[in-house]
């Protein structure tokens, strides 16, 4: 990275809305990187197991302006860092409305506030005293604006949003679309930890290292997510069966366009070698990923 391009970008308000009616917090080039320092998901208002949890959750940094983005252009944004920055991670437990607790193991509503030690790189499990699981840090929550509608970061969509998903991590690209001038990139709720379905994540605050791009006039439906060995689509929907339609629907879109393979070539690959992903089925918009390896891809166009 060139260091003369870097940014960095500190703000002390957020939003906790995906908007057009956000103002701007920083505006940049196409090409330029920025480090990003980010809160928790609660703003960092839990600080012990005694805490209240926030009733807003999920704070985002920004809007980014990218100069020169236009509706019907797509961000993609190359994730190069993701720092933790703080020394305790938080978990919620939230039995009432967690599918397992609901039908497994709990007979009494309960919400419990877990601090998780995370040293070195490495959070703490459960019973663990001493962090020893490596951490895999993902940005939870990162979209543009939608064109006309003003959503809450608790939602995802075609815009991107809660997504939850792992595949958000160093080394990967993101593309995005853009519905409103500069886009206006959002992004936060980083996770130190993850599993899938994202019934519970460990949360902390971060600082994200992204450069930022621009493609003119490609219009994407979809969040798409591309990593070295492979391409990603990304569709947050319920029911499940209707994510799971858009995404694979979408990856058939991307290898038609860009492996220029017939979209009956494309479904019948997919079928053999494509594998979906469910990384979040928590309330309120479940998040579905479908993956198919590069290796089997001819060259992009």
């Amino acid at each position: 990275m060139n260091n003369k391009k870097i940014k960095r970008f500190k703000q002390d308000k957020f939003y906790y809305t995906f908007s057009p009616f956000n103002k701007q917090t920083l505006s940049i080039k196409p090409g330029e990187t920025v480090i990003i320092e980010v809160p928790d998901a609660f703003e960092g208002k839990v600080k012990t197991e005694r805490d209240k949890i926030p009733t807003a959750m999920n704070p985002m940094t920004g809007p980014i302006y990218v100069e020169g983005a236009e509706k019907g252009d797509a961000l993609t944004i190359d994730i190069n860092d993701i720092k933790l920055t703080a020394d305790e991670g938080i978990s919620i437990l939230l039995n009432d409305t967690d599918l397992l607790g609901n039908i497994l193991l709990f007979q009494d509503p309960k919400l419990e506030v877990r601090m998780i030690p995370v040293k070195d790189n490495k959070v703490a499990f459960a019973a663990m005293t001493t962090p020893s699981v490596p951490c895999k840090p993902s940005i939870g929550c990162i979209g543009t604006s939608p064109e006309n509608e003003t959503i809450l970061t608790d939602y995802a969509g075609p815009y991107g949003g809660n997504m939850d998903t792992p595949d958000i991590c160093v080394g990967t690209k993101l593309f995005l679309p853009v519905n409103v001038p500069g886009g206006l990139l959002v992004l936060g709720d980083v996770h130190a930890i993850q599993g899938s379905g994202e019934l519970f994540a460990v949360d902390i605050s971060a600082e994200i290292t992204l450069t930022i791009n621009l493609i003119k006039q490609k219009r994407i439906n979809w969040p798409r997510i591309e990593t070295s060995d492979y391409i990603i689509t990304v569709s947050s929907a319920s029911p499940i069966r209707d994510a799971i339609w858009i995404a694979y629907k979408e990856l058939l879109l991307w290898i038609e366009e860009e492996y220029k393979l017939n979209r009956w070539d494309a479904y019948q690959l997919c079928t053999q070698g494509a594998v979906i992903q469910l990384p979040k089925i928590a309330p309120p918009t479940p998040t579905i990923t479908v993956k198919f390896p590069k290796k089997y891809l001819p060259k992009a166009s």
